[in-house]
């Protein structure tokens, strides 16, 4: 039985985000009340971030906080900080010129206290992706 209380709709790459001062992350999922990510960055449950989601229908920086956040693997860069490889499975792929190991996790989190073009912008997106995933 699902327990969420908003549906979730697969985000692909309609649109992005970045954590207020510091950098941009992968969105998985969003929904009215969250969303899931992928990120370089450790961020502890029940903390609190700006994260800033900006898609071809404006953006918004709500405050979100962390409700569940889960090591998923591990990301290899090189000199220049360029990704080669993720690393999905419990087995970690070497590639030369690789400089260190990053892990990267998978970060769910709640909007608080949305104001109403945040909620207005969140239902347009929300439609938008889920028009596109019904023509799928």
């Amino acid at each position: 039985m699902n327990k969420r209380s908003f549906q979730r709709f697969r985000v692909d790459d309609e649109c992005k985000a970045k954590i207020i001062f510091a950098h941009e992350v992968k969105i998985l999922d969003i929904s009215s009340g969250g969303m899931l990510f992928e990120t370089t960055r450790r961020m502890n449950t029940n903390s609190r971030y700006r994260v800033q989601i900006s898609s071809d229908k404006g953006k918004m920086a709500p405050l979100c906080t962390v409700v569940r956040a889960t090591l998923k693997g591990a990301i290899k860069s090189g000199e220049k900080g360029n990704v080669f490889a993720l690393d999905d499975g419990p087995e970690i792929i070497r590639l030369k010129g690789c400089e260190k190991t990053i892990p990267y996790y998978h970060v769910a989190v709640e909007f608080q206290g949305l104001n109403d073009n945040e909620k207005i912008f969140l239902k347009d997106l929300i439609s938008s992706l889920s028009r596109k995933h019904e023509a799928d």
